[in-house]
């Protein structure tokens, strides 16, 4: 008998899209996914995934990626349960090791098998800015797919490590339309950067993926146009606060409430080993009522990367100690995926922080953890990111204005050192001078006490006589 372990209703949707996804566990521990149509409309969507998934099969042959397999019967579509580390998961752990060479190629090898599918020329078709705007972009001589499955993004994708293929889990925002591949690399970036810039400081995606970062702005737009496409008709909540003109307070509910007091509860600790498998345990939250969490927890032999995910929800933690014992003991170098000015006060504006460490030394037996945490609703935490964003760009603009005075120092440094050496040259000159000065002075000094002397007024008219007879003695020999 199956049993039903997981519901997620999307039905902030435009009509045509609302569907319901479920995970079923059978009396064998196999699980399965289902989706299903909440409304008539909704159904047909189902269909033309179902269709979609035939035609991704001859899409992806040459290719690491396959589609995740799937069935269609009467307004429900069922696809595998799918067990393994995601894409994502896999670039998170390269950052978290400081592995900027095999995160490189990880996103170099999906950049390359996506543009292997573009096998068509771009063209505008009708419904193209329909769904991306007046303003979508209209590359020429652009490449494109002829099943273009815009939410090819990182976390869609299971690295299967036997058989090394790469399986597109989910494949439902896939049009027939002809849409240009950069944007669905665009995608991607843009949706992995968003809580990870300071792991991503040294590393640029868009030239990984060869995408033309002056084209930002014009991909953002069409994102939003497509995110109004979906809820076409539809208000989502989240978006309930811009149109109201007093303040809104958004209630937890019972189900918020739920997860809240699920997170008070645990903290989970996964622990990757070298054979690729995974080790996770959930540590018992003992926080205190200011929030301080304090947990230790042994490492396993041959432990290669370590995650801790400190809550489900959006939160803000403030790491005060995170120490490794065994044979030596040493604060540990951590990652996050979440957004921070010092990697100490940090910001997780998802659903699913991460605390990550890698390089982790032998002889390391286990690790101790302390850090302040509180849960944030989503308004809040926004605010947050949108200032940490400012931080960012105000120490950004700071260390681009030192670098500009050191070019123009280093420019100048020859006139420098040579106007240096003119003053130095000008000092002794005056030092001369003031010396100079100042024999005269004396000199003079002597003469004035000489002739304000007694005996020198007193012998005057001498030297007057003396001066008559030499005058008289040179006209007697002339």
């Amino acid at each position: 008998m199956k049993k039903l372990i997981y519901t997620k209703f999307s039905n902030d949707r435009n009509i045509n899209y609302k569907i319901r996804t479920e995970i079923y566990q059978d009396e064998k521990g196999k699980r399965y996914v289902q989706k299903c149509g909440t409304t008539d409309k909704s159904s047909s969507h189902l269909e033309n995934m179902y269709n979609t998934y035939l035609g991704l099969c001859k899409q992806c042959e040459d290719t690491i990626f396959v589609p995740n397999k799937s069935s269609y019967d009467e307004g429900v579509i069922s696809l595998e349960y799918v067990v393994g580390r995601t894409l994502e998961e896999e670039m998170d752990i390269c950052l978290g090791k400081g592995d900027v060479e095999g995160f490189g190629l990880l996103v170099k090898a999906y950049g390359e098998n996506v543009r292997k599918m573009a096998c068509e020329d771009f063209s505008v078709l009708e419904g193209y800015k329909y769904v991306f705007g007046p303003e979508a972009d209209e590359p020429e001589d652009a490449k494109c797919m002829k099943h273009s499955d815009i939410d090819l993004i990182f976390p869609n994708i299971i690295i299967d490590k036997d058989s090394k293929n790469w399986t597109i889990l989910d494949y439902e925002w896939t049009f027939d339309i002809k849409i240009p591949v950069d944007f669905i690399l665009y995608r991607a970036i843009h949706y992995y950067e968003a809580n990870r810039e300071k792991q991503l400081k040294n590393i640029d995606m868009y030239e990984l993926l060869g995408v033309d970062k002056s084209k930002n702005e014009i991909y953002d737009e069409m994102e939003k146009h497509f995110q109004k496409y979906v809820v076409a008709d539809n208000v989502p909540i989240w978006e309930l606060f811009e149109t109201m003109g007093k303040p809104l307070y958004f209630p937890r509910g019972l189900v918020e409430y739920k997860m809240l007091q699920d997170n008070l509860k645990y903290v989970e600790v996964t622990q990757f080993l070298e054979d690729d498998s995974r080790i996770t345990t959930n540590i018992k939250n003992l926080a205190d009522d200011s929030g301080r969490i304090k947990f230790s927890f042994d490492v396993e032999p041959g432990v290669k990367t370590i995650f801790i995910d400190p809550a489900s929800i959006r939160c803000m933690v403030n790491i005060i100690e995170m120490q490794a014992h065994g044979e030596e003991d040493y604060a540990i170098d951590y990652g996050s995926n979440g957004v921070s000015t010092d990697n100490r006060f940090i910001l997780f504006n998802n659903d699913d922080p991460k605390l990550m460490i890698g390089d982790i030394r032998e002889g390391v037996t286990s690790i101790s953890v302390e850090y302040d945490i509180d849960y944030l609703n989503d308004n809040i935490a926004f605010a947050q990111q949108e200032y940490i964003k400012q931080c960012e760009n105000l120490k950004a603009d700071n260390l681009r204005f030192q670098c500009e005075l050191l070019e123009v120092a280093d420019k100048l440094g020859a006139k420098g050192q040579e106007l240096v050496s003119k003053q130095q040259e000008l000092v002794s000159k005056q030092q001369e001078l003031v010396s100079k000065q100042q024999e005269i002075d004396a000199k003079q000094a002597e003469i004035n006490y000489m002739t304000n002397s007694l005996s020198w007024k007193m012998t005057k008219p001498v030297r007057a006589v003396r001066r008559v007879v030499g005058k008289k003695e040179k006209s007697d020999d002339n």
